[in-house]
């Protein structure tokens, strides 16, 4: 699957979707979905439908890919994330504001992600760039610093690629 999905998100269907791919069975435990806008700041929520009906509240959503530690504060710290769904890459273009200015341009930006040797489940148009995810099987819950730690570890590699 090499699914391209905009944001801001086209429509309410379509982030309900994303949420529902990414957490098909609900969380696996008790944690929040963060979702983020323009002046809205933090909101939290247990399920995936409230979380994607905020995103349509902002023209610039931001989403946290894991889950959150319940009354974790701000976007909450890397100890805070309980459980991750995927596997990610953010890979900035020359589209939207940013602090590096040698980038590629937009479609040079997805070109890349296209020609990894590993294809990516999602890639998602951030206006900014784009994210590409990889679904895991089923989430993994981090419930030792040592799983955190591993986990952290391998999402540098993966940026690194």
């Amino acid at each position: 699957m090499d699914a391209l999905l905009p944001t801001p998100v086209a429509d309410l269907a379509t982030a309900v979707q994303f949420f529902k791919l990414l957490w098909p069975d609900g969380s696996p435990l008790p944690s929040e979905l963060r979702t983020f806008g323009n002046e809205a700041g933090v909101a939290c929520f247990d399920n995936p439908a409230d979380a994607a009906a905020s995103l349509g509240d902002t023209t610039r959503p931001w989403f946290m890919l894991g889950l959150v530690r319940p009354g974790a504060r701000g976007r909450g710290r890397a100890e805070d994330v309980l459980a991750i769904p995927c596997l990610w890459m953010d890979v900035d273009t020359l589209v939207g504001s940013h602090k590096k200015t040698e980038l590629p341009s937009h479609a040079d930006g997805l070109a890349f992600i296209r020609q990894l040797p590993l294809r990516p489940s999602l890639i998602l148009d951030s206006g900014g760039g784009y994210y590409a995810l990889w679904l895991l099987r089923e989430p993994w819950v981090l419930a030792t610093r040592a799983e955190r730690e591993a986990a952290a570890a391998l999402s540098t590699a993966w940026q690194a690629l």
